[in-house]
């Protein structure tokens, strides 16, 4: 139980990218979409327990918990609650975890869509679209740049629902890497075909 406590001739770079995850350059290994558990008190939180827009969670074994969002051990931020057991939280902006909201008897009622603490959910990469430039690369988590930003990237093109292949992009000439990026989700099921919430199409910005 949890607690309440204060990416031969033209082939673009491959990099897979987990929306809440670190970068991998391998394309034959797939990030990770194991769960972090769910809300607040249980796998998922009870709806008896208030939690609300604003408030910093922190990832504990059995789910997360509640706290002051000065301590050093929250990592994310409630962005959003949205009801019904088949919401997603990938459309909202700066989303990086996704937990399910259950109620006292174990059925999925709704979402919580969580952030990075301190971040500007207007740079979610989520929500980055053509013309756009995004930071992205090993060890950084991907976000929406100026494209004056050293090592910024463009997007040319951004597909939903596809798989980050070498293939994605072949009709973009002018992309040299390919991103894809994926919301981690509590429980997220088994993903053989490689799907991604979004794949861009990148070439350097400047």
């Amino acid at each position: 139980m949890g607690t309440l406590r204060s990416g031969r001739g033209w082939i673009p770079a491959l990099m897979v990218l987990l929306v809440a995850g670190c970068t991998v350059t391998d394309p034959n290994v797939q990030p990770s979409t194991s769960a972090l558990s769910s809300a607040v008190t249980t796998p998922s939180a009870p709806a008896e327990v208030a939690v609300k827009k604003g408030d910093c969670l922190d990832d504990i074994p059995t789910g997360f918990a509640v706290v002051q969002c000065s301590d050093p051990t929250a990592d994310y931020v409630l962005l959003e609650n949205l009801p019904g057991a088949t919401s997603d939280c990938w459309q909202v902006p700066g989303v990086h975890m996704q937990y399910r909201h259950k109620d006292a008897a174990g059925a999925t009622i709704g979402v919580f869509c969580a952030g990075d603490v301190g971040a500007d959910p207007a740079a979610g990469i989520n929500i980055a679209q053509v013309g756009d430039c995004v930071a992205v690369g090993t060890g950084k988590r991907g976000r929406k740049a100026p494209c004056t930003e050293p090592g910024a990237f463009r997007v040319l093109a951004r597909f939903e629902k596809v798989a980050a292949t070498r293939d994605t992009c072949q009709g973009i000439p002018a992309a040299t890497k390919v991103q894809g990026v994926r919301l981690k989700r509590e429980a997220a099921q088994s993903n053989p075909d490689n799907v991604f919430d979004a794949v861009f199409c990148l070439a350097p910005a400047r």
